[in-house]
C-alpha cells in the first residue's frame, strides 16, 4: 500500500486511508468508542450510566442475537472473521441497522474502506439517527476529497446531538483544516483540549496543521505533547525528525489570517 505524504494538509490532497499506520490509529480509537456507544441498547445505556451521561441518541431496535458472536470475535481483534459473522447476520436480518453498523465497523477495522462505507450507508438508510454509524462514516468520508462536504454534514449532525462525541469533533476539526478553515479547526481542537486529552493522535494531527501553516514552534509543541502522552508514538517522532532535518517548513498562506488556538 503506497504511503501518503502528510507533510502538508491542503484541499488538493486526496485524504483516503493510504497510510496504514494512521488508519490503524484511527481504527483502534474508533473501536474504543464503538464498544462504548455501539453496543446493544441495554449495554449502551449501562455504559452511559457509568459515565454519568444519558445517551442522546434516539432509541434503536433491539439488535439480533447473531451479533453477539461477532462482537466477541471483534474484541479479540479478529476483524476479518468478525466481518464474516456480521455479514451472515446482516444477510439474515437485512432490515437491522445494528447488523449493518457492526459489519461496517469490522470492515473499517480490517482496513476495507469501500465495504465499510457501503455497510454504514445501509445502516443509516435504515436508521438516519444511528450516530455511531454516522461518526465512522464521517471519518471515512473525511479521507476522500470528493466526500468532504458529506463528511462535514455527518459529523456536524453527530455533534449537534452528542457534543461529547470526541472522535467526531476531532474528525470535524480535520475536515476544517483540510478545506483551509483553520480558525474553525482550532475552535474544535480547543473544545477537545478543554478536557483531559487521552490520545497522542490528536496533538499530532494539530501539529501537522501548524506545520502546514509554517508555524514550526507551535508544531513542535504539539508533537512534544503527543510524546508526553505516549513516548513511543512513532508518528509524532517522525514529524519531529522531519522538522529537525528540514526546519524550513512551508510558509503560511498570505490570505490566511488564522491564529493558533489559545492554550
Amino acid at each position: 500500500m503506497p504511503r501518503q505524504s502528510t507533510d502538508r494538509i491542503t484541499p488538493k490532497h486526496d485524504h483516503r486511508f493510504k497510510d496504514r499506520a494512521i488508519w490503524t490509529l484511527a481504527a483502534f480509537l474508533a473501536l474504543s468508542l464503538a464498544l462504548a456507544w455501539g453496543l446493544p441498547s441495554p449495554a449502551r445505556a449501562q455504559s452511559a450510566k457509568t459515565a454519568g451521561k444519558a445517551p442522546a441518541e434516539a432509541k434503536h431496535e433491539e439488535p439480533p442475537a447473531c451479533l453477539t458472536q461477532g462482537q466477541q470475535v471483534l474484541n479479540q481483534r479478529e476483524f476479518t472473521k468478525a466481518a464474516e459473522l456480521f455479514a451472515a447476520c446482516a444477510k439474515a436480518n437485512p432490515k437491522s441497522a445494528p447488523a449493518w453498523y457492526w459489519l461496517g465497523m469490522a470492515h473499517f477495522l480490517a482496513h476495507q474502506a469501500l465495504p465499510a462505507r457501503e455497510a454504514l450507508e445501509r445502516c443509516l438508510a435504515l436508521d438516519p439517527n444511528y450516530l455511531a454509524a454516522a461518526s465512522i462514516l464521517g471519518k471515512l468520508y473525511s479521507f476522500d476529497k470528493a466526500k468532504l462536504a458529506q463528511a462535514e454534514d455527518l459529523l456536524q449532525k453527530v455533534l449537534s446531538q452528542r457534543p461529547d462525541y470526541e472522535d467526531a469533533r476531532f474528525d470535524l476539526a480535520r475536515v476544517y483544516a483540510i478545506t483551509g478553515r483553520y480558525d474553525q479547526s482550532f475552535r474544535e481542537f480547543n473544545v477537545i483540549f478543554k478536557s483531559e486529552v487521552r490520545y497522542a493522535l490528536y496533538h499530532t494531527e494539530l501539529g501537522k496543521i501548524f506545520k502546514s501553516m509554517g508555524l514550526e514552534k507551535e508544531a513542535r509543541q504539539e508533537f512534544n505533547r503527543a510524546l508526553a502522552l505516549q513516548p513511543d508514538f512513532t508518528p509524532a517522532k517522525d514529524q519531529l525528525k522531519a522538522l529537525d532535518e528540514n526546519p524550513s517548513v512551508s510558509k503560511p498562506d498570505a490570505k490566511s489570517e488564522a491564529k493558533p488556538p489559545a492554550r
